[in-house]
């Protein structure tokens, strides 16, 4: 049986207040630990030679991403411009070191050292670094000065990057809802 499940968009007045390294990010796209020295990428990672840095995409836009809240499945899906005021506002308000693990506890010693908008997926750093996103992805680097969250993304407990947000849905409007809605069997 197959039933229909809404789709909804996520608005501009919608505010990150922090990012998480999880496991399993639900935009599905994991991040990369880069080493100084590009071949290291393939080999074991050396401590004293890693920079501990972490490269990955924050929110990727018209990504329709799966929510179950115990009473109702749905779709949501980022707006460019929903991804860009976000992007903005989490580095004017000083969230860089707002990081979770898991969506539960706070890291420690672990910042947003770089962010920035995909305008050129082709030309675009995240391509250089072997992500492939489309135009409007959020991209974020984090500088990883504990010990113990590097061994757990080094052992790809902790793989990608989910946003902590307070966000409003719009419901796609119902001349387009019938072309929009998802279906899920």
């Amino acid at each position: 049986m197959t039933k229909k499940i809404k789709k909804y968009k996520v608005g501009t007045d919608s505010e990150t207040y922090a990012i998480s390294m999880v496991e399993m990010p639900a935009i599905e796209s994991d991040f990369v630990a880069l080493a100084k020295e590009e071949e290291e990428k393939m080999q074991a990672f050396l401590e004293s030679d890693e920079r501990h840095m972490v490269y990955g995409a924050a929110l990727i836009p018209d990504k329709d991403i799966y929510r179950n809240n115990g009473e109702q499945e749905f779709y949501i899906s980022f707006t460019k411009e929903s991804i860009e005021k976000m992007s903005q506002d989490f580095m004017k308000n000083y969230r860089q070191n707002e990081v979770t693990l898991d969506h539960e506890e706070m890291a420690n010693d672990i910042t947003v050292t770089e962010s920035w908008l995909v305008e050129d997926p082709y030309k675009d750093k995240s391509n250089a670094l072997g992500i492939n996103v489309p135009k409007g992805t959020w991209m974020v680097g984090m500088k990883v000065n504990q010990i113990d969250v590097w061994e757990r993304i080094k052992n790809g407990e902790l793989k990608g990057f989910s946003v902590e947000s307070m966000i409003s849905l719009e419901e796609f409007s119902k001349q387009n809802q019938n072309n929009m809605e998802m279906t899920n069997e």
